[in-house]
């Protein structure tokens, strides 16, 4: 039981990094864009949350 929440543990703090991650990426591409209003819409796919989806989804 234990070892099963480590893993599960070190699975949530990977999902975190990534999540972590791709809102750097783009909060970047929101101040390049010059989006700094709360409803404008950042120019990018979905499929840059694929990564994290994939991770947390493993467990």
């Amino acid at each position: 039981m234990l070892q099963q929440m480590i893993v599960g543990l070190i699975i949530h703090s990977i999902t975190m990094i990534i999540v972590c991650l791709v809102e750097r990426y783009r909060l970047s591409i929101a101040k390049d864009h010059g989006i700094y209003k709360p409803r404008k819409t950042v120019p990018l796919r979905i499929y840059i949350l694929l990564p994290q989806i994939c991770v947390d989804g493993c467990w």
